[in-house]
């Protein structure tokens, strides 16, 4: 036996002997070059490395470990996530605090032994860089083998792809070339024929091996409305409970005697792929000498990531490959990882955010408006300056305001270096930028957009009715004036500041005089806008809001000094090409935000009252005028999401949900019946105080012409328990979510950006309440009689009233648990009496008070920890104090009257439930998406599955961006089977400009349109960064790995049982590194295996969810796939347009409707009629298989009965 082992063993090295023997052959240098030039030089993974070989992935790795010394990673990976072992406690260690030099000793070669001409390094590290100095002696410098130059003269194109610079390099191949041109071209270049790895050389290794202080948990904090409050609950994470996450990755940045640099990041996942795209900003200076070469290399540590934090440690590994012009690289390295250990707080990253300095509650500035009988500029109040964010005072801009009976008088005064530098927009240049009727050219007004500079402009901001409410509500005029005189007029109403189109039918009659004088370069504004068109009939208000902006243009701060501009030592331009905006009174974020205006008072008894018929513009409609709203579909509703239910007793319920989607039963939920509603509305609740009477509330996207952001809501009512459906309030004010009814008369209603509506008389008539100090989404409102109520939503919003709605208060409420520290939504509030009552929301928060709202206690829930993440619950039932009930996608929770801690109870079906609903004791309902209802009559002992959709579950897609679904949900909707879109990630913008949580709502608003039945948004994820692939490190380190996504993956997983599971690039990342992308491709991919797998996730099992194993996984396929030929496409699958029977429309229509409801610049950026169904097709990748497939394949379900 021994004897057959040695022959395998000799036939295996010969073979390899001779796989190398060719390889050096056909590539024409050593296999150590080979891999330098041809896997370490460019972008590369080592799977597509060893197909280019002709070699297997196995036999490029024993290839690998055959040549250890010249390729082996660097030894401080040994290190990571080690640093208590003994080996790494006697490393050498350098601290970032002492500023000391830490000398590595001299380099050794295979031997181990120094020879007479060893380099040798010096390592210092201090607050700002990691210094590494290394000294290569050599008797004959010039023989130095250094072909790279210090300037790469190749083209941008070619640089950028060979690097896999996927953000540099989209722009330079698009729109020039076709996407067949790009792949021929791709293809057709040359390999790279040198690579500063082939040249006298020193190549530094960095390896995260000690994360310590993590404060990534604090870097999107400031996605909710108060920072300051969840900043002051959050804690770092210790180092001791921390890691580094991405294990294996590392960075090298090598240098050669020229001084030109090669930078590589080295992403681990899926064998391994090298990024010279990463840019370390070192600084390397080169000097020579007769006795060799050396080089100082100044790392700075913002380049590297996880974010530099207290106590990181780093290890540094240093090699040199001596050259000379012929013959073999003599590679040398040091003896032993060297740790630099960053000893300092630093002030960067969620460290930075968490000791932000906010300081007290400063007072808003205010003034006294001078009052005149006609215009004249010296009586005018003056303001002398305005002030950046940063609190510095500029004098270069004036203002002067003042007021006479009829009309508000502003003027600016902005001082120029030279007027030469002042910028302006035409509307001619949009449109060629973007394209004629872009939405983006919209002239001198991108302020939901990215895009051009907006040029030079003064802007006004009045809210003249905010002492009447709060910020959020009280409207808000806008007038912008540029340095040519344009003038923007615009009125955002109190349902949100929406309306982002100005309004066709509104002239404010405000007019505009520019000066530009030469002389002094001094350019100045004046304004006269009537009280008419700002104030209601009747008394102008005497205290008004306002703020006074000045945007000096990117181009202007570029050439105007800092020290003429702020009258400052402060040397330099004012920016690098950015905006600089200035302040009367200086906001937090975002500029139009009225929660940070400023007073104004005028002499209200020196006006004349505003007439009937003036000409202030009235809140925004949600759609055009004068076009038809959409038409009612006949279409199959079978398996619409039933999103809320409500029964009276134990025969009598409705369930609402889809577009327009109302059920009725009257046997229990045996049968159901759909009643007709008329509208086109995505309903979110129903609710019944009788037999007879109910409401149902929902919302849509306003249209295109009307707001690029938000929504318009819908408000049904019935008086014959829904025989007949009548619409109190159509395509108004917010998108609405909760209704609650006391009585036949009294009812609430609350919805987006904090929108609430009263009536007294059923629903004939709707006021809005003013005073509801949120910008946030309400989701649930509940009264205990006519003057005490709550309301909760997103951000953890809690409120109370004691007058019947007329003015909210925010409640403060207790630490709960947060994943990754990002605030949470409250999703429904009741109360058993006017004591006790329950709050319930994500990631299993239940939130208690036992003395009528004072004060607010966490309850448990007796589960596995790792599943409370899980359970996002989305509403509650209170039937007596014994009967209530909790309900999340994955499951039912009950609440135990004697301890107060809620158990799980299954169901025994799978659902993916939305409300549920007892009546009861013993009978209660459950409903969800795909059209289940289920049944319990013994008090949750046992569920009975009353309907669904009957169809299986074909398609699940996952993504981090909500746009996705876009473009592939036609391609995953079949009249036979169900699909579900699962976006992993909430968007980053602040809640004044989006209204709170966009992603959720256009999702379910897309995926209905489309015929989804499933459409759910995990929003506890969210990323930031890109274009750099080293960044995706910063998110493994916040998301605590992939660990967490894959969970969720997984559990989707065993409860809809897809057969085929659709993910996207986990190395491409949709081609500009945007690591969202990545990192739920990578989680899918694992989930695929560990879904089916009992080992893993068994607490999932508590829910139950039971392994189940999907028979396909795909990968979505972009530009760069085939390009790079990495996951290329295997499956091209082309839109099946024509009538649909589920949709009840065509498929062109409905994919129409999707891209047109979207709430941002990429599908409502162009004017409906000017879009077209979606006219691509969806590339796929068929990762893995557990079916046999054809080859090629021609459709997602081959090889699957």
């Amino acid at each position: 036996m021994k004897h057959l082992l040695f022959i395998l063993t000799m036939v295996m090295a010969e073979s390899l002997e001779g796989d190398q023997a060719r390889i050096e052959k056909e590539f024409g240098r050593p296999f150590s070059d080979v891999v330098r030039l041809n896997y370490w030089s460019v972008f590369e993974r080592g799977d597509e490395f060893a197909e280019e070989l002709g070699i297997s992935r196995q036999r490029l790795d024993t290839l690998l470990a055959k040549h250890e010394w010249e390729l082996k990673p660097p030894p401080a990976l040994a290190f990571q996530n080690a640093l208590d072992s003994n080996h790494a406690k006697s490393l050498k260690r350098v601290k970032a605090s002492s500023r000391q030099g830490l000398d590595t000793g001299s380099f050794v070669g295979p031997s181990g032994k120094a020879t007479s001409l060893a380099a040798s390094a010096e390592i210092r590290c201090d607050g700002g860089k990691l210094t590494i100095t290394v000294t290569c002696p050599d008797t004959n410098p010039g023989q130095w083998k250094a072909s790279t130059p210090l300037v790469d003269e190749r083209s941008e194109r070619v640089k950028a792809f060979w690097r896999g610079d996927f953000a540099a390099l989209k722009p330079l191949i698009y729109p020039s070339m076709t996407r067949g041109q790009e792949v021929k071209w791709a293809l057709s270049l040359p390999k790279p024929t040198q690579s500063v790895l082939l040249d006298e050389c020193v190549v530094v290794y960095l390896t995260p091996v000690g994360i310590g202080q993590d404060w990534s948990n604090f870097e999107l904090i400031d996605l909710a409305p108060d920072a300051k409050a969840l900043r002051s609950q959050l804690k770092p994470r210790p180092a001791k409970a921390n890691r580094v996450f991405m294990e294996g990755a590392y960075y090298f940045i090598a240098v050669n005697s020229n001084g030109a640099l090669l930078d590589v990041f080295h992403d681990p996942w899926g064998g391994g792929t090298t990024s010279p795209a990463w840019k370390s900003k070192t600084k390397a200076n080169v000097t020579r000498s007769k006795k060799g070469w050396k080089v100082v290399m100044e790392i700075p540590w913002d380049s590297l990531r996880p974010t530099v934090a207290k106590d990181s440690v780093w290890g540094v590994d240093v090699s040199r490959l001596r050259r000379g012009e012929t013959g073999p690289a003599d590679m040398s390295r040091t003896v032993e990882t060297s740790l630099a250990h960053y000893d300092l707080d630093r002030n960067s990253g969620g460290y930075k955010i968490a000791h932000q300095k906010t300081g007290g509650e400063t007072s808003p500035p205010s003034l006294s408006l001078a009052s005149v009988s006609s215009a004249d500029w010296s009586k005018a109040t003056r303001v002398e300056g305005l002030a950046d964010r940063s609190g510095r005072n500029s004098e270069r801009t004036k203002a002067f305001l003042m007021h006479d009976e009829s009309n508000l008088y502003l003027r600016f005064e902005c001082q120029e270096q030279s007027l030469d530098n002042l910028k302006v927009i035409t509307r001619e240049e949009e449109e060629k930028a973007y394209g004629k009727g872009n939405r983006r050219t919209h002239y001198f007004d991108r302020r939901e957009s990215w895009g051009l500079d907006w040029g030079d402009y003064v802007e006004v901001l009045l809210s003249p009715e905010l002492s009447e409410a709060d910020p959020y509500h009280a409207g808000s005029f806008q007038f912008m004036v540029n340095s040519d005189g344009v003038l923007l007029q615009r009125y955002y109403d109190s349902f949100g500041m929406f309306t982002v189109m100005p309004h066709p039918e509104w002239d404010s009659g405000a007019k505009v005089k520019v000066d530009k004088n030469q002389g002094d370069n001094r350019w100045s504004v004046e304004l006269a806008i009537p009280f008419d068109a700002l104030c209601k009939p009747g008394q102008i208000p005497s205290r008004w809001g306002l703020n006074l902006h000045r945007c000096v243009s990117g181009d202007n701060a570029r050439a105007t000094d800092s020290t003429w501009f702020w009258k400052s030592e402060q040397e330099g331009k004012l920016s690098k090409g950015k905006e600089l905006d200035l302040f009367w009174s200086v906001p937090q974020k975002v500029i139009r935000d009225p929660a940070h205006y400023g007073w104004m008072t005028i002499n209200a008894q020196n006006t004349k009252a505003v007439a009937k018929g003036g000409t202030r513009p009235k809140p925004a409609p949600g759609r055009e005028t004068g076009v038809a709203k959409p038409a009612i579909l006949k279409r199959d509703r079978s398996g619409d999401r039933l999103a809320s239910v409500s029964f009276v007793d134990d025969t009598h319920g409705w369930a609402a949900g889809g577009l327009g989607t109302i059920l009725h039963t009257s046997d229990g939920g045996a049968t159901w019946k759909e009643q007709e509603t008329g509208v086109h509305f995505l309903l979110e609740k129903v609710f019944f105080i009788d037999h007879d009477h109910g409401w149902a509330v929902g919302g849509w996207p306003r249209d295109y012409e009307l707001a690029i952001k938000g929504g318009m809501g819908v408000i049904l009512a019935t008086t014959n328990g829904g025989k007949t459906w009548e619409t109190q309030l159509d395509s108004a004010g917010g998108w609405l979510t909760g209704i609650t009814f006391l009585d036949q008369e009294n009812g609430w209603a609350v919805g987006e950006f904090g929108t609430i509506w009263r009536t007294k008389d059923g629903g004939d008539n709707w006021k809005q309440a003013r005073r509801a100090p949120t910008p946030t989404w309400l989701y649930d409102v509940h009264f205990i009689d006519k003057q005490r109520g709550w309301t909760v939503g997103r951000f953890e919003t809690v409120m109370s009233t004691e007058d019947g709605g007329e003015s909210w208060t925010r409640i403060p409420m207790p630490p709960i648990r947060r994943p990754f520290g990002l605030s949470l939504n409250y999703r429904a509030v009741r109360f058993a009496t006017p004591l006790k009552g329950w709050i319930v929301g994500q990631h299993g928060n239940i939130l208690h008070t036992k003395d009528g709202g004072k004060t607010w206690d966490r309850e448990k829930i007796l589960a596995n920890d790792k599943l409370l993440d899980l359970i996002n619950l989305n509403d509650l039932s209170v039937s007596g104090k014994k009967q209530i009930w909790a309900v999340s996608q994955f499951g039912l929770l009950q609440r135990e009257a004697k301890s107060g801690k809620w158990k799980i109870r299954q169901t025994g079906t799978n659902g993916w439930w939305r409300s549920v609903v007892f009546t009861d004791s013993l009978n209660g309902w459950a409903t969800g998406d795909r059209g289940t209802v289920a049944r319990t009559s013994d008090g949750g002992e046992t569920w009975k599955n009353q309907r669904d959709s009957g169809r299986p579950m074909g398609v699940l897609y996952a993504s981090p961006h909500d746009h996705h679904v876009n473009g592939s949900a036609m391609v995953t909707v079949g009249e036979h089977f169900d699909s579900a879109y699962l976006l992993m990630g909430r968007s980053v913008n602040k809640p004044f400009a989006t209204g709170g949580d966009l992603n959720t709502h256009k999702t379910d608003a897309v995926t209905t349109a489309m015929g989804i039945t499933v459409g759910y948004n995990f929003n506890e994820f969210a990323w930031r960064g890109r274009d750099m692939p080293h960044l995706i490190l910063e998110r493994y380190q916040h998301h605590r790995g992939l660990e967490e996504i894959e969970r969720r993956l997984v559990a989707s997983i065993r409860c809809l049982r897809p057969s085929v599971v659709v993910g996207e690039q986990p190395i491409m990342q949709e081609g500009y590194y945007a690591h969202g992308v990545g990192d739920v491709a990578r989680a899918m991919i694992a989930a695929y295996e560990s879904a089916g797998d009992p080992t893993r996730f068994p607490e999932l099992g508590e829910l139950g969810l039971k392994p189940y194993s999907p028979k396909k996984l795909y990968l979505d396929t972009m530009w760069p796939n085939l390009m790079y030929d990495v996951h290329p496409r295997t499956l091209r699958l082309v839109p099946k347009f024509g009538q649909d029977k589920r949709l009840g429309r065509t498929r062109e229509e409905a994919t129409l409707e999707g891209r047109q409801v979207f709430w941002g610049l990429l599908d409502r950026g162009r004017p409906p009629e000017t879009q077209k169904p979606w006219p691509g097709s969806w590339s796929l990748h068929l990762k893995h298989s557990r079916v046999e497939t054809p080859s090629p394949e021609k459709d997602l379900f081959d090889g699957i009965k």
